[in-house]
């Protein structure tokens, strides 16, 4: 789970006539943050990631992997 999906964008170096320059994919990079597994002695899964905290106030878009 990434708590704040939309804060690395993905960027790429890209080169044209000799020259670099760095361009925005348009995707975001997959932080995780949080991971929960079961296995075949405990099949128990956690859905519940604890707490999280923000340092500001505001929205944020939330990726589950």
């Amino acid at each position: 789970m990434d708590f704040d999906y939309e804060n690395r964008p993905e960027v790429i170096r890209v080169v044209e006539d000799g020259n670099e320059r760095d361009v925005w994919t348009g995707n975001y990079i997959f932080e995780n943050e949080w991971q929960s597994y079961r296995t075949r002695k405990d099949r128990n899964l956690e859905l519940t990631s604890g707490e999280n905290t923000y340092e500001k106030l505001g929205r944020y878009k939330i990726a589950v992997k």
